[in-house]
């Protein structure tokens, strides 16, 4: 093996230049990682182009404020209560890259900006989301556990069966329980594969509704919308209606139904003969 890939190998990227990993730095990159807290000085995050952190376990860390251009996290690491308050990344986050999970127990992410990509193999326990903006974004291979949101949320994808199944995950399915979206505004929020909407709250006042059953909702209202007449109407609420049965198709037995998106562009009385359906089916 020449020099460089000698140097290559014992480098890690840390948010600073790259340069010689230590033996605690090469130690920490390993399957098996040390126990505890990791003591990195982690003043110069701040302002590198740079963060990536890979089968690290890091406790009582302050990342918080940080806005790199490549924000890339994983590899079976560990964070514990670190502070990830104000994150902006400016391209897409990983937050669990490689095939060993990531976990997050404690750690805040308070005011996080983040739009694009999805979070990877990424566990979240006991975390808070407060004041987030979170966009077009996907936690299909994720685990969220006792979590809280406000904020908005706006074209985010929840999902309870993995993209893949292997022995590095270590599971068939997602866990999410205990998360609390009642602080949230929802926008295009989607609870995909099997998500237990009843072990979450969501927002109260009847802008959302979660309907137990979702396919006979769907059924009824299907062959409502089949009575109207042939026009602009008709057209957009099958377009909604066959997005929902899709949901039900993969796994997904209860249905977050957003008011306001399935009354969207229809007229009053149909936006109310269709919502009603819904309702009688709500929790």
């Amino acid at each position: 093996m020449g020099d460089e890939a000698v140097a290559e190998r014992n480098t890690v990227a840390c948010g600073v230049c790259r340069r010689p990993a230590t033996l605690e730095e090469r130690q920490a990159a390993g399957r098996n990682h040390p126990r505890g807290s990791w003591n990195v000085d982690v003043s110069s995050w701040r302002t590198e182009d740079e963060f990536v952190l890979h089968g690290v376990h890091i406790e009582n860390a302050d990342f918080s404020g940080i806005g790199p251009g490549y924000f890339d996290v994983g590899v079976g690491s560990v964070f514990v209560k670190c502070n990830f308050n104000g994150l902006k990344p400016a391209s897409w986050p990983t937050f669990g890259s490689g095939k060993r999970p990531t976990k997050y127990i404690g750690c805040t992410f308070d005011r996080m900006s983040v739009s694009g990509g999805g979070a990877g193999r990424a566990d979240f326990v006991d975390c808070s989301f407060l004041e987030v903006k979170i966009s077009d974004y996907r936690f299909t291979d994720s685990q969220l556990i006792g979590c809280v949101f406000s904020g908005k949320l706006e074209s985010v994808i929840f999902s309870a069966r993995p993209n893949q199944v292997d022995e590095d995950l270590g599971r068939t399915s997602n866990e999410f329980r205990d998360n609390d979206f009642s602080g949230a505004d929802l926008k295009h929020v989607s609870f995909r594969g099997g998500v237990d909407l009843n072990l979450q709250r969501f927002p109260v006042g009847g802008k959302h509704f979660v309907v137990q059953d979702g396919e006979a909702a769907l059924s009824q209202a299907w062959a409502e919308v089949q009575g109207w007449p042939e026009d602009e109407y008709k057209s957009r609420a099958e377009i909604v209606l066959e997005g929902m049965f899709d949901l039900v198709r993969g796994g997904q037995k209860q249905l977050l139904v957003d008011k306001k998106r399935i009354s969207r562009k229809l007229s009053e009385e149909r936006a109310d003969s269709l919502a009603s359906i819904f309702l009688r089916f709500a929790q």
